[in-house]
């Protein structure tokens, strides 16, 4: 390791380390600003797994029946489907708690877009997941 004994040699391997964590980042980044583009033609994004407590739903058209249908009139057999498919649709969008505001910005800190909040993108009834 004779090559980093000299001080250039770290700055350099510093730098490149640094370079390599930005490009890492910038690609994380830009999956999560395309879970949002996904949003806007009203199609839920691939990228997200159903877990085990989630229902499988043949089709995008099954996935919406569900997700809009009325949760008080149904059966509890229905209410399981229905707040699946609503988790499934809530968990592949990108959202803002109703009371703050998220804005995605470039590598020079300028403002591309802000993200719409929860009531904007869902109906008055659906619930916001709650960490607590």
């Amino acid at each position: 390791m004779e090559w980093l004994s000299s001080p250039h040699s770290r700055i350099g391997l510093i730098l490149v380390l640094f370079v390599c964590a930005i490009c890492l980042f910038s690609q994380l980044f830009a999956i999560q600003a395309s879970t949002y583009s996904n949003l806007q033609d009203g199609s839920p994004s691939a990228e997200h797994t159903p877990t085990q407590s989630e229902f499988n739903f043949s089709d995008r058209e099954e996935l919406y029946h569900y997700a809009y249908m009325d949760l008080e009139s149904a059966t509890e057999e229905e209410k399981e489907r229905i707040l699946a498919a609503r988790k499934k649709i809530i968990c592949n969008a990108e959202w803002a708690a109703d009371d703050v505001n998220v804005c995605v910005v470039d590598s020079d800190g300028n403002v591309k877009e802000e993200l719409p909040h929860f009531s904007e993108l869902f109906p008055s009834d659906w619930k916001a997941p709650s960490l607590y």
